[in-house]
């Protein structure tokens, strides 16, 4: 957990914006984990995720779907840390001046750490299946790059930050030991994909 505090410190822009959310998720976390049926549980992290959805970070839905891979890592009881990143690229609506079509080209590289809690204690539900909730912090690389030429303001993309802070509910269905199929919902994307396992 020492990657969170050297964000703030970095960015500072960060702290206000994803110091109180984390904490309370935390919290959180320590009560759910208070109320867990069972003192061992089995291990969620060492697993690979990858999958694609629509992404809406914005103030729209992106025209391209967006991707994503991580990895988690196994820290506490229940809960998984993950370095993640996230990829879109697109060609943007076009901007007509002086009659000339120009259009632009939107490359959207998300990347941070993600924090899941898995909730199947709690929930008590059967063991091929996980449900977790989790919050990703990091922040976003953007490169928009228009037509040559192109005479307008050459802005950002509208409703788009550096920051990243997410929300997330996901639930996965395991196929075998190994191999599982999840579906992540949150405040920015809606992604599904495979897991690939690495037991113990």
């Amino acid at each position: 957990m020492l990657v969170f505090p050297y964000f703030t410190l970095a960015y500072p822009k960060l702290k206000k914006t994803c110091t109180y959310p984390v904490v309370l998720l935390l919290l959180l976390f320590n009560n759910l984990e208070s109320k867990g049926q069972e003192n061992n549980t089995e291990p969620f992290g060492r697993s690979f995720n990858m999958g694609m959805g629509p992404g809406y970070f914005s103030t729209e839905i992106l025209p391209a779907p967006f991707f994503t891979i991580n990895y988690e890592y196994d820290i506490l009881n229940n809960l998984t840390i993950a370095p993640f990143l996230g990829f879109v690229s697109y060609k943007g609506d076009a901007s007509v001046i002086a009659s000339r079509y120009y259009y632009y080209w939107a490359t959207i590289l998300p990347f941070g750490i993600k924090t899941s809690y898995y909730l199947d204690q709690v929930l008590k539900i059967p063991c091929r299946w996980d449900v977790y909730i989790a919050c990703s912090v990091g922040f976003t690389y953007i490169n928009k790059t228009w037509d040559y030429g192109y005479p307008g303001i050459k802005g950002g993309i509208p409703g788009l930050r550096e920051e990243y802070l997410h929300a997330h509910l996901g639930v996965e269905y395991h196929i075998n030991r190994t191999t599982g199929l999840f579906v992540d919902l949150s405040t920015g994307v809606a992604v599904a994909g495979i897991s690939l396992h690495k037991r113990y």
